[in-house]
């Protein structure tokens, strides 16, 4: 077998590239993480909009408004989340959102999609 002997400096240099690989894999995975939760919260948010439609015709409970501001965030900052311009969600405020939406916390989390 012919192994080829590898200097410090390659050595550091792979250990180097590897350690970058890792943390753009890890951040697009919390990329892909956060966009499966803000999914969910829409999802849900909207089934109860339909529901509460279907059930008696008043929605205004479940409007993007009403639930930035029964969770305590501005309408700016959960419209930013729903359009993606921003990532930056808290687990507090979706566990607010989830109380607001009157789920639980597991249906929000794609858990099951992340274990190894």
């Amino acid at each position: 077998m012919n192994k080829k002997a590898w200097t410090t400096k390659e050595l550091n240099e792979e250990l180097k590239h590897d350690y970058i690989t890792d943390k753009e894999l890890n951040q697009v995975n919390y990329y892909e993480y956060i966009e499966n939760v803000l999914k969910n919260i829409e999802n849900i948010r909207k089934k109860r909009l339909k529901e509460l439609k279907s059930s008696n015709g008043i929605n205004e409970h479940y409007t993007q408004k009403d639930v930035a501001k029964r969770a305590g965030v501005s309408i700016t900052t959960y419209k930013n989340y729903m359009s993606r311009k921003s990532y930056n969600i808290s687990l507090m405020t979706v566990l607010k959102i989830a109380h607001v939406l009157r789920c639980d916390l597991n249906d929000i989390l794609p858990v099951d999609q992340y274990k190894k």
